[in-house]
């Protein structure tokens, strides 16, 4: 720990990342590195200009990312790019993924936005955004998708298959009743929440109450399965279609979910070297 302290890094006894930097004025450094301890040793970090450039495996493997004005083009491992990634020539619209060899090519047009109001004596605002309409996958029927008059997604398209959407909306006035509810605790909304997804073609959804974190499922068969987490203590109980009740806290952390991400890769990039 003393000779630790003598370093640049970030040195934290008990943490399971070390971080470093590659100047002594950490508010002016171009790199960081994240160093693994413990159950994360051997995996590194690389990070500059806020923009993630390589992860390094315990194997020693690396994958690297490659950016274009502030944006990624490409994941290589070995300069071997197996991800990469096209724009429109104006603004961050991805045009075309491809991802080990089959390319993917999205479809946008503008469509309209409703913006409710954060402040009781605000208005609501009717606007337009760039909406996905479809994503081609090499000679497969594209995926279609369409919006309802909020902006919300209602409907997912893609040969014979069909998924339609029941999405919740507010008016003004419910809008404003639950923002009065939010700053008076006597105050009580039953109302709908704008966004909230009501039903799709698996499941329809039920909610206990205004805030998030618990969902009721119930599928085809009228069977039920409900996931409920405290957001402030992170404790969180499933109940699933069969009567599995699984209880736990948050333990999957980001770090977890990109090591699977790196994970499901490696075969990506393994069945590339073997065309």
């Amino acid at each position: 720990y003393e000779q630790a302290k003598k370093g640049r890094g970030f040195y934290a006894p008990y943490s399971e990342w070390e971080a470093n930097t590659s100047k002594r004025e950490y508010t002016d450094c171009g790199d960081w590195v994240f160093t693994g301890k413990r159950k994360y040793e051997g995996w590194k970090f690389v990070y500059r200009d806020a923009s993630l450039r390589s992860i390094t495996a315990p194997s020693g493997r690396s994958v690297w990312f490659s950016y274009l004005r502030n944006r990624i083009t490409t994941i290589s491992q070995n300069d071997q790019p197996f991800v990469e990634f096209s724009y429109a020539d104006t603004g961050n619209q991805l045009q075309q993924l491809t991802v080990n060899g089959i390319e993917h090519k999205f479809s946008y047009q503008n469509g309209k936005l409703v913006i409710l109001p954060k402040t009781t004596s605000g208005k609501i605002v009717n606007a337009s955004r760039p909406q996905l309409i479809a994503i081609k996958t090499g000679d497969l029927n594209p995926a279609e998708f369409s919006y309802d008059d909020y902006g919300f997604l209602k409907q997912v398209q893609q040969g014979d298959f069909v998924d339609t959407l029941t999405v919740q909306h507010q008016t003004l006035a419910e809008r404003q009743a639950e923002l009065n509810a939010k700053k008076d605790r006597k105050v009580k909304y039953s109302g709908p929440i704008n966004g909230r997804l009501l039903s799709d073609v698996l499941f329809k959804y039920k909610y206990s109450d205004r805030e998030p974190g618990t969902v009721k499922l119930i599928n085809q068969q009228n069977q039920t399965a409900s996931y409920d987490c405290n957001q402030k203590t992170g404790i969180f109980k499933i109940n699933e279609f069969t009567g599995l009740v699984t209880q736990g806290t948050g333990g999957l952390t980001l770090t977890d979910i990109i090591l699977d991400w790196w994970n499901s890769t490696q075969s990506l990039y393994t069945t590339k070297l073997a065309e």
